[in-house]
């Protein structure tokens, strides 16, 4: 197994010997007190309810300390750090300290729907294989929903698009904590703003991941959200992550094709800067190293960058070009329908 995948250190599991609940929400605090009420009613009024909230203030100034310790529910379990520490090293410090067979992630600006915990959690008591669970989410703002981000259902899918983007969503996870114990996973400092989406392509390689195609989690947009602030970093350390996925997939790309693959897949076909030769040799390429590297199963793989060529070739370029590649080219895609309709669609002004 590739060492990058055994994460960084021993230190942190250290778990008490204590009776564990089922479950362990986790959820830094550092300067919260605006929205924090909301995220942890949202807890405390779940439909499941055999959990400890284990919430980290990280230093916070602003009052969040005072709200935290105004509710009574013996749930709670309140740590101080005495200094601000960053969420990184506090996501790892809870991860050593939870108790629960599981580990829930909550964000003290989000909202957690009340038959959250209890769908994942017994998904993954039936699902032994699955060590991490995610949900959907709707991102809202001042009480106007903004819209549903969907996420892929099945590990398979959620490690090929993750080629490109994060596809599970943090705030939304449960945690199979024997999985954390076992391959030593915790968050990376390296990649500060991405450590998620750093987290769950290592995670993959280990174990399975999955998201229950429910909107579980309320994602709250303002100004002074992370992916807001940091913007700038959160996409360079992404972009890291992405050549590195490639790389392990046994296929380098530069940081253009990069772009443009991601477009591809975004069906933004009018983005992209390659030409239709650059394209078909990246994704035969991909091909021919996943069948060194063996990440994808073979034909899945295929599949999914045959059905990539086709669209592209179908709106972009044109039928003989899409014949071009013996790799890509699927003749079970070109019916007689199929290929009227697409010598019309040539025919016709753009």
């Amino acid at each position: 197994m590739p060492t990058r995948y055994i994460l960084l250190t021993k230190k942190y599991y250290s778990m008490t010997e204590n009776e564990s609940p089922a479950i362990s929400v986790l959820m830094p605090v550092y300067n919260g007190a605006l929205y924090l009420r909301e995220a942890i009613d949202s807890i405390l009024q779940q439909s499941f309810t055999d959990f400890e909230f284990l919430i980290i203030n990280d230093g916070s100034t602003d009052g969040s300390e005072k709200i935290i310790r105004s509710y009574q529910d013996p749930r709670i379990r309140l740590v101080n750090n005495e200094v601000n520490i960053k969420l990184i090293a506090t996501l790892n410090k809870g991860i050593a300290l939870c108790k629960g067979k599981y580990i829930a992630r909550m964000d003290a600006d989000d909202i957690s729907m009340p038959e959250r915990l209890e769908k994942q959690y017994h998904f993954m008591e039936q699902n032994q294989s699955i060590g991490i669970c995610g949900t959907l989410y709707k991102s809202f703002a001042e009480n106007i929903t903004v819209g549903v981000c969907r996420y892929a259902e099945t590990h398979e899918d959620i490690c090929f698009k993750q080629l490109y983007q994060i596809q599970v969503s943090h705030g939304t996870v449960l945690l199979r904590t024997e999985t954390l114990k076992k391959y030593e996973l915790i968050f990376d400092a390296n990649y500060p703003h991405a450590e998620d989406y750093d987290f769950f392509t290592r995670a993959s390689r280990v174990t399975r991941l999955h998201n229950l195609q429910f909107v579980g989690y309320l994602v709250r947009q303002h100004e002074l959200e992370v992916s807001k602030k940091y913007r700038s970093d959160q996409i360079a350390n992404s972009n890291i992550i992405r050549h590195r996925e490639f790389e392990e997939l046994g296929c380098p790309i530069h940081a253009e094709l990069l772009e443009d693959y991601i477009e591809l897949n975004h069906q933004h076909y009018t983005l992209i800067k390659s030409s239709p030769p650059q394209l078909q040799s990246l994704l035969e390429k991909m091909v021919t190293a996943n069948r060194r590297s063996q990440i994808f199963k073979k034909d899945f793989l295929l599949k999914k960058l045959q059905n990539l060529w086709f669209h592209y070739c179908y709106n972009k370029s044109g039928l003989a070009e899409y014949r071009k590649s013996e790799i890509l080219f699927d003749k079970r895609k070109v019916s007689y329908f199929i290929r009227a309709k697409w010598m019309i669609k040539n025919i016709l002004p753009r």
